[in-house]
């Protein structure tokens, strides 16, 4: 069997030539990034794609905007950053941005290895999390690949209300990621996974946890104000309830890390 290409390697690679073309105030075409990474010109999209989203994601100018259509002088009609009626104030923004200053978002794959064996590495090893960090320099890379262990960790469903849509559940940190150390901060034990109401409401003290794996409401009399049927059913009707928990005793919520969220929220 031919083994699968790693695109996240090729970004790798893909960075740091886009960024000379940058650092040279210049533009390369699609075919001609195929041949400085060894590959059929089919598969720069994906590449590309992976760069763009990073860039996004991180409120970093389109650094694929300089990869052009040999045909047209225009790029890809997949990145929308493009402005036909100003072109040149969104190269400039590519131009003028210090790129030196930007570490290799892809470092973790120069030598091959993808998110989806680093979220496996969290799964089958636990206590890595703080090599996986040290490997993962960039936050929304780390964020991403924590969310994929906790997926598979947690069957796909939220740990509250089982709620199992992928495109809303979230990693949630039980401590946040800014008040943890490099161990805890890609440590499963250290997650829940919650679908974006119960992470905002966890997040906010709202409902917390017992280490027994109870669910805690704070407002079970409607003291801060009434409820409508849809609010009771995604905080009353789930007090006292116990998690949907991994099978996997490896993977349970920490229940230290638990109270100390708790005592967060209770005593201030």
């Amino acid at each position: 069997m031919t083994e699968k290409p790693n695109h996240e390697q090729r970004a790798y690679s893909a960075w740091k030539i886009l960024t000379e073309v940058s650092f040279q105030r210049g533009t390369i075409t699609y075919g001609d990034l195929a041949k400085l990474l060894n590959i059929h010109p089919r598969p720069i999209r994906i590449i590309l794609g992976i760069i763009y989203d990073h860039c996004v994601n991180n409120n970093l100018p389109p650094l694929t905007i300089l990869v052009l259509n040999k045909l047209t002088g225009l790029p890809g009609s997949g990145f929308t950053d493009y402005d036909p009626l100003n072109p040149q104030k969104v190269f400039d923004f590519v131009y003028d941005f210090n790129w030196r200053i930007i570490e290799n978002p892809f470092e973790y794959a120069r030598t091959g290895t993808n998110q989806n064996e680093l979220a496996s590495r969290l799964l089958n090893f636990p206590d890595q999390s703080a090599d996986v960090f040290a490997q993962v320099k960039v936050r929304g890379i780390q964020q991403r690949i924590f969310r994929q262990a906790l997926l598979k960790a947690y069957k796909y469903s939220c740990a509250m209300c089982g709620f199992s849509f992928p495109e809303a559940l979230e990693a949630c940190h039980i401590i946040p990621y800014s008040e943890c150390g490099p161990a805890q901060k890609l440590d499963i034990k250290n997650g829940l996974l919650l679908c974006s109401t119960h992470h905002k409401l966890f997040d906010k003290g709202y409902i917390t946890v017992n280490n027994n794996y109870s669910i805690d409401y704070f407002d079970m009399k409607e003291e801060e104000g009434k409820h409508t049927e849809y609010d009771r059913l995604m905080t009353i009707n789930l007090h006292s309830k116990k998690l949907n928990l991994p099978k996997d005793i490896n993977h349970l919520p920490d229940a230290a890390n638990l109270e100390i969220h708790r005592k967060l929220w209770i005593e201030g």
